[in-house]
């Protein structure tokens, strides 16, 4: 949930008011933060390395938050707790519109989710 919410978020920023992802990004050195989709089964390094261990696997159209890329992977933020590195390469970058339309699919698919959300926010508006 806290990606939803960060999604919602990040769409204000000044690279995604003009609805195209942000500036290209740099094999080596950090970049402006930007919203991806994984292209197929893709893993979450411990750091932009081959050789790291894997911390998770995400299927194919799994939204990720980018904050920086380094070595050809980038790092992707689901939360506090769930962050890692994926390769560059197996992420297609979204536009604002395409962001729009895959938090309204989920939105339609998943009302009790964002009821709960909600619920949260209610309860606990300053918590995470």
């Amino acid at each position: 949930m806290r990606l939803l919410l960060v999604c919602l978020l990040l769409l204000a920023a000044p690279s995604f008011s003009q609805g195209r992802p942000a500036a290209k990004h740099s094999s080596t050195a950090a970049s402006s933060s930007w919203f991806g989709e994984t292209k197929g089964i893709v893993g979450l390094y411990a750091s932009p390395s081959p050789e790291a261990s894997v911390l998770n696997v995400y299927q194919k159209g799994t939204l990720v938050l980018v904050t920086q890329t380094s070595h050809g992977y980038g790092h992707v933020y689901f939360s506090e707790d769930n962050q890692g590195w994926m390769p560059v390469k197996a992420l297609k970058r979204m536009t604002a519109a395409e962001v729009r339309a895959y938090i309204k699919r989920f939105v339609k698919a998943h009302p009790e989710a964002v009821r709960n959300m909600e619920n949260q926010q209610q309860t606990n508006p300053g918590g995470p």
